[in-house]
């Protein structure tokens, strides 16, 4: 005699599947374990296609945030540092790449330009995410998971989108 899985087995089932998926239905979800208590915006938006996660931490104490313990504790969570970059307050919306070059903010359709501005150290790691390169496109690029942090190391910002 075959015994068939009742309604309530299925339906256990399939949450238990939902639940597993969770951490890829948001990728850098972790980052909300990072120096908690000083989260003070924490915006994140994510459909069945993709999403966007913006947080900012603020401390009262310079070096609360370091260069050096961020990459460590994206590293730690499988997210590869790919490089870093400069942005000055006085240059308004263009990145100091190198010492001859500048670029357009690295990131669209951020909160960013909405929270205070001053001098930033961008770090960029690969999330092992893509998004779409332009809306409708079809095309999908490195979805880069970018960390800011501000030159005494008192505010942080994370920005990152994924999905179409």
């Amino acid at each position: 005699m075959t015994r068939h899985p009742s309604f309530l087995q299925s339906v256990l089932f399939l949450a238990l599947c939902f639940l597993a998926s969770c951490g890829h239905v948001m990728p850098g979800n972790f980052w909300t374990e990072l120096h908690k208590k000083y989260i003070i915006q924490n915006i994140s938006d994510q459909g069945p296609w993709g999403g966007h996660r913006e947080i900012l931490w603020e401390s009262n104490k310079p070096m609360t945030f370091s260069v050096p313990e961020v990459i460590k504790f994206a590293q730690s969570h499988g997210w590869k540092f790919v490089d870093s970059s400069y942005h000055y307050s006085s240059q308004s919306k263009t990145w100091d790449i190198s010492n001859s070059k500048e670029a357009p903010p690295p990131f669209q359709n951020a909160y960013f330009d909405k929270w205070p501005q001053t001098d930033w150290r961008l770090l960029r790691f690969d999330s092992k995410g893509t998004k779409e390169s332009e809306a409708g496109s079809g095309e999908f690029v490195t979805s880069f998971g970018n960390i800011l942090v501000n030159n005494d190391g008192s505010k942080m910002m994370f920005i990152h989108v994924w999905g179409e």
